[in-house]
């Protein structure tokens, strides 16, 4: 069985340090996360998935206009 999570963020973001919070959320579930799914018997995410989302994240998620991610 498989399964698909999204994470939905507008682009130019209202609040930057929320932003900011919500990829330190996801950072940290990157890096703890494949660990407790291998715990749990499921397969973590691949290191290429999590590269193209901390890439898209860095090259997309703006507050108006300013890059959030450095």
């Amino acid at each position: 069985m498989t399964a698909a999570t999204f994470i939905l963020m507008h682009k130019d973001q209202f609040d930057a340090g929320r932003a900011r919070e919500i990829v330190k959320f996801f950072d940290w579930s990157y890096e703890n996360g494949g660990e407790l799914a291998e715990a749990l018997d499921f397969i973590p995410m691949p290191d290429s998935v999590i590269e193209l989302v901390e890439n898209t994240w860095k090259e997309q998620l703006t507050h108006k206009g300013t890059a959030i991610i450095q």
